[in-house]
């Protein structure tokens, strides 16, 4: 296996999915079934949580063996990583919490999962593929962080749009 397909396989097939599942399990355990749990934006703060603990642990990992550099660049790199990718799941993850089947949310799960796997897998390619060439791999990940944080920014306007038009229905009794 060429370096190429050793670090997609890696980044797409093992790391990404591994620790993107990992946030979800967290979630669809800790708070999917609460009852507070009832508008779009609850998905993507709770996700967004539960990626910050494993984005603290990871990094805490990391900068013991790497040093106060790895930290660093972590700090502005894999928290913001872990946040959007977490923020993007949340919205379809609350939006299976919100639908009215079985299929459909199942679905929407996978497809927030799925999702956050890819923009994960992405991240995780462009610093395995170009560990030698730093200023590549930075221009990349700033590409990948700048353009997935404005869909996040998009997401969460739709979510505060719908959770506010949702309340302003009136219930009928």
């Amino acid at each position: 296996m060429s370096n190429l397909s050793h670090h997609l396989f890696r980044a797409f097939l093992i790391i990404a999915p591994s620790e993107e599942l990992f946030k979800l399990i967290v979630v669809i355990f800790v708070v999917y079934n609460h009852k507070r749990f009832n508008k779009l934006m609850d998905g993507i703060i709770y996700t967004i949580i539960a990626s910050l603990g494993f984005a603290c642990t990871e990094n805490i990992v990391y900068a013991l063996s790497g040093g106060i550099g790895v930290a660093i660049f972590r700090f502005f790199t894999a928290l913001p990583m872990h946040i959007i990718t977490a923020g993007i799941m949340g919205y379809y993850i609350a939006k299976a919490k919100l639908s009215f089947s079985k299929t459909e949310e199942t679905r929407l799960i996978f497809t927030g999962l799925l999702y956050a796997v890819l923009i994960h897998g992405a991240y995780d390619f462009v610093l395995l593929a170009s560990a030698e060439m730093r200023l590549v791999a930075s221009i990349g990940i700033l590409v990948i962080l700048v353009s997935t944080f404005l869909i996040l920014q998009n997401i969460i306007k739709l979510a505060t749009a719908s959770d506010l038009a949702y309340q302003e229905v009136p219930i009928l009794k």
